[in-house]
């Protein structure tokens, strides 16, 4: 899929979410299926508590990651990708 940077990402909101661990799990009460994310990917899934665009979010992982930009951005468009097939999270163009 092809989403502008300025894309605004949130989670859908009829995702039920926890933290253990240090690690998301998230449950989806429409289809009754469990998804587990590794911790960088838990920290996405905590970033995106506010919908931020998909810039702030590739920004604030390359300050916090030692991760190129271009890196990142392939990275992030491929997980967000598989969450929006799962319809963990909501692109808003």
């Amino acid at each position: 899929m092809e989403w502008s940077e300025n894309a605004r990402v949130s989670r859908n909101p009829e995702m039920v979410s926890s933290v253990i661990d240090g690690e998301a799990v998230m449950m989806s009460v429409e289809k009754g299926e469990y998804y587990g994310l590794n911790p960088v990917a838990t920290d996405i899934w905590n970033m995106l508590e506010e919908p931020l665009s998909i810039y702030e979010l590739i920004d604030m992982l390359t300050d916090k990651y030692d991760v190129c930009a271009s890196q990142c951005k392939h990275d992030v468009l491929t997980f967000l990708e598989t969450l929006v097939q799962k319809n963990l999270v909501l692109i808003h163009p």
